[in-house]
């Protein structure tokens, strides 16, 4: 209908891109910026060339070309933004000479040259050279006195090394010399609220408010004041009325690094992980060099138990702040989480053991335990507890060893002491509530999960401490509320979503099984489990089949060793009228799975059905008579053990049905 529509074709390179077809999405490419030859479509072609071409030089080469073109044609607003991309292009392929030059001669060239300074500041920062970058600022402020612009640009830079004294002294210049502009105010006050926060300056919190106040009485609108009187409102702990205001100004202009970055730091400091998880990973899209957000998402990730995550966002900010002893606790920690412990060990080793604060005991401890160095690992938890009395992780890993070691007097002393010293923690009523449970106090166990639900209704380990315990007590009606009750609390827990799926399914209600696996998949990052249930379930249905077999491709990638998952993706395809397809999933399931396992006989019998479908009646036999020879074996098993006449599965009659007419057609066939 209109062949040189300019979002249709970028719709259609994207499209081109994520189904393979590399020829025809570059060729739509380049019609695009033939077409219309602006700064944001040679920004697309520079950012997709790397999966255009397979060749690294010649992707690289139209790389570089589109960058250098979308600075060619770039306008206004937009030539700083082109400027940092194509240095950043030359630092990436190690090239940091030409970025330079870039740099240097944009700063002789543009008219308006602030902002290309400004860039060049942060390349020689970049590359250590921060003295450097002061004098270059510091020489466009002297050279331009009377522009405010240049003052700003010095104060940002000083702001940004965390030298907020000069920074104060270079924004009181900009301020002397136009005392009516807002942005120069904000500025000022941002970089007073750093010193009243960061560094105790005496009314340095409540004199940027002051400003910010005054500038938003006037204008409301204005986002940059809405978005740091937010950040005054996080100093002051007050995360509710912050997530108001920056979303506020996100609705605006979306595409806001640094909002949304303190948006994720406001939903964090409200305890809503998921949700913060989102918009932290959101400002380092928008900005993938905004270094406090790297920092900030590996503490999330290890908070949601996103280990690998966490690792990997800790070294990423730890290649830019190698002194930060806090973010390589947190790598430490997290290694430790993901099995790595020599990994683990080797951080933690780089401290020097006269700044061994109790998180970093405690993390000893954990390495410890991993290596089962079980004295050891009592002497550094020991050490913790000393300087972090209370806190709960260190009670508890203290709890494990003690259980193993048959001292579970002094786990129940050191609850109770914690408690009397701070009876308002709910994280120390679950671990009193666990060892009542281990003891066989149910009703005081239940009483203290229940307490420290109504001490931290936002606590999701408190709702799920107590959905186990309705669990084991064979509770099950009790443990879906309580996964609801969760739900309540945090709309977006994927991982209680996927539970629930899981409650419902086995309560033989697929319709609401299903309704919780998507929310999961919705809520959350991942999600393998929930992809492959919801697979089968549509599956099993014969409902949404090209769905299914998106799911169970998705969960293949993610658990690649998983039988469960070979045995979804198998019976997905079975139903999608591809037997032949079906037959080796099916068959890597059957080789996965234990013997002994309960889900064996009928894996064996899917394998049947897709041979039967594949016209290959022999193996189908075989097949169904190891599923059948398996089904009689766990019935006995059963029975055995006192379950009394265990009830047969659905499938098991269509099983011995068909099992019955192959065995016909082969006695007949010979």
């Amino acid at each position: 209908a209109d062949p040189e529509h300019e979002v249709a074709m970028r719709a259609l390179a994207r499209s081109e891109m994520r189904v393979g077809q590399k020829e025809e999405a570059r060729a739509v490419w380049e019609k695009l910026v033939e077409v219309h030859p602006n700064f944001a479509n040679y920004t697309l072609l520079a950012r997709a060339a790397t999966q255009l071409v397979d060749d690294p030089d010649e992707a690289f080469a139209l790389r570089e070309q589109s960058a250098l073109r979308a600075l060619e044609v770039a306008e206004g607003d937009d030539r700083p933004g082109a400027y940092e991309q194509a240095a950043s292009f030359y630092v990436i392929a190690d090239r940091t000479p030409e970025a330079f030059a870039l740099l240097e001669k944009g700063v002789e060239v543009e008219e308006d040259p602030v902002d290309v300074m400004y860039i060049l500041a942060r390349l020689h920062q970049g590359e250590g050279n921060a003295a450097e970058a002061d004098a270059i600022l510091e020489k466009a402020s002297l050279a331009r006195p009377d522009d405010p612009s240049a003052h700003r640009v010095l104060a940002a830079f000083r702001a940004r090394a965390g030298d907020f004294e000069r920074a104060l002294e270079s924004i009181e210049r900009a301020v002397a010399i136009d005392p009516s502009d807002d942005q120069v105010k904000i500025q000022k006050a941002e970089i007073l609220m750093e010193l009243g926060f960061r560094q105790d300056r005496a009314g340095g919190a409540e004199e940027a408010r002051e400003i910010l106040v005054e500038v938003l009485d006037r204008e409301p609108s204005n986002l940059f004041a809405l978005v740091a009187h937010a950040k005054y409102r996080l100093g002051k702990n007050d995360p509710d009325e912050a997530v108001t205001e920056l979303r506020r100004a996100l609705e605006v202009r979306p595409d806001w690094a640094e909002a949304s970055y303190l948006l994720g730091i406001a939903l964090v400091a409200q305890e809503d992980y998921a949700n913060g998880r989102v918009e932290l990973a959101r400002s380092l899209e928008l900005d993938p060099n905004l270094l406090a957000a790297k920092g900030a998402l590996a503490e999330v990730h290890f908070k949601l138990g996103e280990w690998q995550y966490a690792v990997e966002r800790a070294r990423d900010y730890l290649a830019a702040r190698p002194d930060d002893q806090k973010a390589r606790l947190l790598l430490a920690q997290s290694l430790v989480s993901a099995g790595y412990v020599e990994a683990a060990a080797a951080e933690l080793g780089t401290i020097p053991p006269e700044d061994r604060t109790g998180e970093v005991l405690f993390a000893l401890g954990r390495v410890g335990h991993a290596r089962s160095e079980f004295k050891k690992a009592r002497s550094f938890y020991e050490a913790a507890n000393e300087k972090l009395p209370g806190n709960a992780e260190i009670i508890q890993s203290l709890m494990s060893l003690d259980r193993r070691e048959d001292r579970m007097d002094e786990s129940k002393a050191r609850v109770d002491a914690a408690l009397e010293a701070d009876p308002e923690s709910a994280q120390l009523y679950q671990l009193r509530g666990v060892l009542a449970f281990n003891e066989g106090r149910n009703e005081d166990a239940e009483r203290d999960f229940r307490k420290a639900i109504e001490m931290a209704p936002a606590d999701l380990a408190g709702y799920q401490r107590l959905a186990r315990f309705y669990a084991v007590t064979g509770r099950l009606e009790e443990t879906t509320q309580i996964y609801e009750a969760a739900i309540e609390a945090q709309p977006e827990a994927a991982q209680f979503h996927h539970f629930l799926g899981v409650l419902y399914e086995l309560s033989g209600d697929p319709d609401r099984a299903i309704e919780r696996y998507e929310s999961a998949i919705r809520y959350g990052e991942g999600m393998p489990e929930s992809r492959n249930n919801l697979a089968y379930l549509y599956a099993d249905r014969g409902e949404r089949l090209d769905r299914a077999l998106d799911l169970a491709q998705e969960a293949k990638q993610m658990l690649p060793e998983n039988a469960s998952v070979s045995d979804t993706l198998g019976w997905v395809l079975f139903k999608r009228g591809v037997p032949s397809a079906a037959v080796s999933y099916l068959k890597d399931a059957e080789t996965r799975t234990d013997p002994n396992d309960a889900s064996i006989a009928l894996i064996r019998f899917h394998l049947a059905q897709a041979h039967a479908a594949a016209d290959e009646d022999t193996e189908a036999l075989a097949a169904l008579e190891r599923s059948l020879e398996s089904l009689e074996a766990q019935l006995e098993a059963a029975k055995a053990q006192g379950a009394g006449s265990e009830a047969e599965p659905e499938w098991a009659a269509e099983a011995r049905e068909m099992h019955a007419k192959l065995k016909s057609q082969h006695a007949a066939a010979n």
